[in-house]
């Protein structure tokens, strides 16, 4: 039996990128996974929205087995976002109906 957890992760257009790398502090969040979950993480979706205009926004997902939700939001609030207001993390675990929203503490 597996326990999938859907992860979305929405921030500002590459929020901290220019101090980081390409996608910013959601690089954090990416490394976090990839290192505690045998190499998977977020991949960037944004650029499969519809419409004739570009997404204003970055889109991150994930489908990731067994994750542990507490370490996860406790990761994603130790972050300096540069655009906090812009932030929302969305989890649903395979129990859950709907997605859970977090945003940052500031």
């Amino acid at each position: 039996m597996t326990d999938i957890t859907n992860i979305i992760l929405i921030t500002s257009m590459d929020d901290g990128a220019w101090a980081n790398s390409d996608h910013g502090n959601a690089d954090i969040l990416y490394e976090y996974l990839r290192t505690n979950y045998r190499g998977e993480s977020l991949t960037k979706v944004d650029h499969h929205g519809g419409g004739n205009k570009g997404m204003t926004c970055d889109i991150f997902m994930a489908g990731i087995d067994y994750i542990d939700k507490d370490k996860l939001i406790e990761k994603f609030n130790s972050i300096q976002w540069d655009r906090p207001e812009k932030v929302q993390l969305l989890i649903k675990g395979r129990k859950d109906d709907v997605f859970s929203v977090y945003r940052p503490k500031t």
